[in-house]
């Protein structure tokens, strides 16, 4: 009898596919920045993206195609939460094959195949196609994100042409507590 061996999974490639939805409406915006911005909406969705990258999150519902090099009997989805499962396929030696057997836990996939010559780990790559984000937007992440636009708008100077290069400082603490891994 062989105990698992949850090898290693390497992460090549990540896509989104179709648009994400804007966590907040422009009359959102401008209710709480407390004046008419023309750029707050482009600026809002700079955050948004900066905040995902920085929390390997998801915040709105999307998309998401992950590539992976090779994977593991238990292989972490980056950008989570993982909502829903599209198509798990094997990708060995230019073959594409799909994966039925298989499970998930919060954000690991577990594959049902894993010990003797048939472990996953050996396998060429993989690729998982998922919906990820949160169906709706925990208070403490939307206050952080909230925060955000409302420094990078008033502080116009710091930014390049209307758009936010980082997360200001002063909100980078509230968004960290949702940093997934």
């Amino acid at each position: 009898m062989r105990t698992l061996d949850y090898g290693r999974a390497i992460l090549a490639d990540v896509e989104f596919d179709g648009d994400t939805l804007a966590p907040f409406t422009d009359e959102e915006i401008e209710r709480w920045v407390k004046f008419a911005d023309p750029d707050a909406a482009d600026v809002a969705a700079e955050i948004t993206d900066l905040a995902q990258e920085m929390l390997s999150c998801s915040i709105s519902e999307r998309t998401v195609i992950a590539e992976f090099e090779t994977y593991a009997a238990a292989t972490k989805l980056p950008y989570g939460p993982v909502q829903e499962i599209e198509e798990v396929v094997q990708l060995n030696r230019g073959a594409e094959n799909e994966i039925t057997g298989y499970h998930v836990r919060g954000d690991t996939i577990y594959f049902a195949e894993s010990s003797g010559a048939d472990h996953p780990y050996y396998r060429a790559g993989l690729r998982v196609t998922y919906r990820a984000g949160y169906r709706q937007i925990p208070a403490g992440l939307k206050a952080g994100l909230r925060q955000a636009i409302a420094t990078a708008l008033s502080d116009r100077q710091d930014n390049v042409l209307g758009a936010a290069s980082e997360i200001p400082t002063s909100s980078r603490k509230k968004l960290l507590k949702w940093r997934r891994y």
